[in-house]
């Protein structure tokens, strides 16, 4: 049997791993689908992204240790602020793309385990930092997946509730 440990790191992974496909269909979702308020929809789906983001500037609201001077506390709370609104907006902007990743490695693992072979291939970081070349053009190539989910996205939009083109409009341009 496993342990209980390892059965909540198991179903943490599975979490971890649905979260982006999940976000992104609501999105779509929310924005095709008439009975949905899209715009509802997309504000959860933007505070469940930003607000795990933002918690350690929430918690550094209120100084930890006293003789701190108000105003680096202050500067220390701004930065920890543009930090977590940074790192949300580059989660928002890369979502389609980690959906795809995610899909992806679903995929894989769902074919190995059927197929029975396979099981073991992996790469490792080293390998693949020796076969793709730095720079804007190794990049381009894996992007056409994301792109394709946005064109889609859009194309789903336009054609089932224009009237949230308005709405969805920023997201599918990331």
């Amino acid at each position: 049997g496993v342990p209980m440990l390892g059965r909540w790191k198991m179903l943490d992974n599975l979490r971890r791993t649905l979260s982006a496909p999940c976000a992104l269909l609501t999105l779509v979702a929310a924005w095709t689908l008439a009975p949905v308020p899209a715009a509802v929809w997309t504000l959860f789906v933007l505070a469940v992204i930003g607000i795990p983001a933002l918690l350690p500037a929430l918690f550094g609201i209120v100084p930890r240790r006293p003789g701190i001077s108000k105003r680096s506390h202050a500067q220390g709370v701004a930065a920890d602020l543009a930090l977590g609104l940074s790192q949300a907006a580059l989660q928002i902007t890369l979502l389609a793309h980690h959906a795809w990743l995610m899909l992806d490695a679903i995929a894989r693992t769902l074919f190995r385990l059927s197929a029975g072979r396979g099981l073991l291939d992996w790469v490792t970081a080293a390998q693949m930092n020796a076969t793709s070349a730095p720079g804007l053009g190794s990049v381009r190539p894996r992007m056409r997946a994301p792109v394709a989910i946005a064109a889609v996205g859009a194309a789903l939009v336009a054609a089932l509730r224009p009237e949230s083109l308005a709405l969805a409009g920023p997201f599918l341009a990331l």
